[in-house]
């Protein structure tokens, strides 16, 4: 039996995706980010990030991730979503669930053995000057626009696009999980 790999495993770790973030949104991270408690919405008190993402996002592009293919669609339960978080995270569906519920990808992508892409595959980190693509350490890694970025070697682990059309494509370049993002 296979055991489950950890995240540092997987070339990633959590002080990492924080750096990430953190990076993504100008090195300005809410007071106590890594201290946040979820818990706090649900007793009255305000979101401490509510007014820096508000800002954020009325300053970066518009971003649109669409399902390029029937197949995609069908795994995906998506026709076009618009983006409106700083960081956009999409993996695979589990089908033994998530063991914590505050890393469940905000896109779920269903899909069968063998599995092509990790339950935590890639994010999208939406900057005033574009989108960032970060493959967040998956064995296959992910296409941007033709260009791998992640898996096993040493190709880089983030893109930067800009605005117009662009495609991503999850796992490798034989996938059939393929999405397009527009970026205005």
């Amino acid at each position: 039996m296979k055991k489950a790999k950890t995240l540092n495993q997987q070339g990633g770790t959590l002080r990492h995706v924080i750096d990430v973030i953190v990076g993504l949104l100008g090195g300005k991270a809410s007071p106590g980010v890594e201290d946040y408690d979820p818990s706090a919405n649900a007793s009255g008190q305000a979101d401490p990030s509510a007014p820096l993402l508000r800002a954020h996002l009325a300053e970066s592009p518009i971003v649109y991730i669409i399902p390029a293919s029937r197949e995609t669609r069908s795994q995906s339960l998506l026709r076009k979503k618009r983006i409106d978080q700083p960081l956009f995270v999409i993996g695979r569906r589990s089908g033994h669930g998530f063991t914590d519920p505050q890393n469940i990808p905000d896109l779920l992508v269903a899909q069968t053995e063998p599995y092509t892409i990790s339950k935590r595959h890639c994010a999208l980190g939406i900057k005033e000057d574009g989108v960032h693509v970060i493959d967040l350490g998956g064995r296959r890694g992910t296409l941007v626009d033709d260009v791998r970025i992640g898996g096993r070697s040493d190709n880089p682990k983030e893109l930067h696009v800009g605005r117009g059309e662009h495609s991503l494509v999850l796992g490798p370049r034989s996938s059939k999980l393929r999405f397009k993002l527009i970026v205005e």
